[in-house]
């Protein structure tokens, strides 16, 4: 039975573990190091990991109409205003936490349709579709709408 132990369980010692550790934490560096873009999206990865998106709700935006989030995404981040809140039709629960439409407002031409990170200091953040809405003009109306009841 020893036998069989010692050849499918093979005695590493702490001194092998800890080389084997750490050789593999300098491959790592190393190949960080030789792709710094690597790097920006390691982190962006690890930090989306540890800290998930709220689930929207109304209540995290009242009191934000007019002040500036960050619309965040993987390819770009842009500044929007907060412009509205508004009830969905047809209106089942007036200011429903799970039925609500959201209205930005940006001045960046860049802006794509896409699913953006929607922050501010001392909001949770939310992770929204957001596309834009309207006539297109200087001053772009982006629209999150949320309905979590369909």
């Amino acid at each position: 039975m020893d036998f069989y132990r010692e050849l499918l369980l093979p005695h590493i010692s702490r001194r092998t573990a800890v080389t084997f550790g750490l050789g593999t934490l300098g491959l790592t560096a190393l190949s960080l190091a030789a792709n710094p873009a690597t790097v920006g999206a390691t982190l962006s990865a690890l930090a989306d990991a540890l800290n998930p998106p709220a689930i929207p709700a109304r209540s995290i935006f009242l009191g934000s109409v007019g002040k500036i989030f960050t619309a965040a995404s993987e390819a770009d981040s842009f500044p929007v205003t907060l412009a509205a809140i508004e009830d969905l039709a047809p209106l089942v629960t007036p200011d429903d936490e799970d039925r609500f439409n959201l209205l930005f407002a940006s001045t960046d031409a860049r802006f794509q349709p896409g699913i953006y990170r929607i922050s501010r200091a001392g909001v949770p953040t939310t992770e929204l579709f957001v596309s834009p809405v309207g006539v297109e003009s200087k001053t772009r109306t982006l629209q999150a709408l949320v309905n979590r009841q369909a």
